[in-house]
């Protein structure tokens, strides 16, 4: 009886939205937390299709052969220990591989130039942890300073994912060494700091964040790479949409069989120096 007293509405509330005779009922909290469970994978459909719906409706027939979602999907268990290995067994590798040639790269550079051997900006990592990513200096001294006081210039440089085709800041070395995509080689020492792995996506600064719009935390859920889907597929060729998709959609497949082919195509791009510059 007690339990049914407590089942009665009060004169002051639910008497007067429940009519005599009406049956009250409440749900148990297994049933709450279902619906609670079922709203949000409802609401989840719902925000991955409008993201996808715009990305399509802003480079019509980009996401044909590509299914996207705002949240990560998560690799097979091991995947993250067996990449870290790939990443610097190789990385240590090519650093003294290619040691003799940066030597040489560092003295064309200086000759040319003068300003510092290496390129250091601040890049957006894993979880959005700043990091200063690496490369061979490829342009006159205060390239950056220019690209802040010509509009024109810093418009081109956003449309073309960060790229200037025919950049007049380009030194001629740094223009050869961009075609040949030697000047990246300083990013495998990013990879053995554990900040980039050899493949993922392109590593962004800060205020591009803002261009990934929903899709922003789940680019910072994996490390960036050297190369990735959109290094291997167009490169600076492809607009922003495409390169955004193609990150995304990595960041979703992503598995050792998938890194080991785009290291493979990687080699194979460079050789043709497909769109580099």
């Amino acid at each position: 009886m007690s339990d049914l007293k407590n089942l009665t509405p009060s004169k002051g509330d639910a008497m007067d939205s429940h009519p005599a005779g009406s049956l009250i009922t409440r749900r148990s909290p297994q049933s709450e937390d279902k619906l609670a469970k079922d709203k949000l994978a409802k609401d989840k459909l719902a925000k991955d299709k409008l993201a996808k719906d715009k990305l399509a409706n802003e480079r019509p027939g980009n996401l044909e052969t590509l299914e996207i979602y705002i949240e990560p999907v998560k690799p097979k268990p091991g995947y993250d220990l067996l990449k870290r290995a790939l990443d610097l067994s190789l990385s240590l590798v090519l650093i003294v591989l290619s040691l003799p040639l940066c030597i040489v790269v560092a003295l064309f550079i200086k000759k040319a130039d003068p300003g510092p051997v290496l390129f250091k900006q601040k890049r957006l990592g894993l979880n959005g942890k700043e990091f200063l990513c690496y490369k061979f200096r490829t342009m006159i001294a205060g390239a950056d300073r220019q690209l802040q006081v010509n509009p024109d210039l810093f418009s081109r440089y956003n449309e073309g994912c960060g790229k200037i085709k025919d950049d007049p800041r380009l030194t001629k070395i740094g223009a050869f060494l961009r075609k040949m995509s030697i000047d990246e080689i300083p990013q495998f020492y990013n990879v053995l700091k554990n900040e980039m792995s050899l493949i993922g996506p392109r590593p962004i600064e800060g205020f591009d964040l803002k261009n990934y719009g929903a899709y922003g935390d789940k680019l910072l859920s994996v490390k960036p790479g050297i190369s990735g889907r959109w290094q291997t597929s167009g490169r600076s060729d492809t607009t922003y949409e495409e390169r955004l998709a193609m990150d995304m959609a990595y960041i979703d497949s992503r598995n050792l069989w998938l890194d080991l082919y785009l290291l493979l195509r990687t080699v194979i791009i460079v050789i043709k120096r497909s769109g580099a510059y």
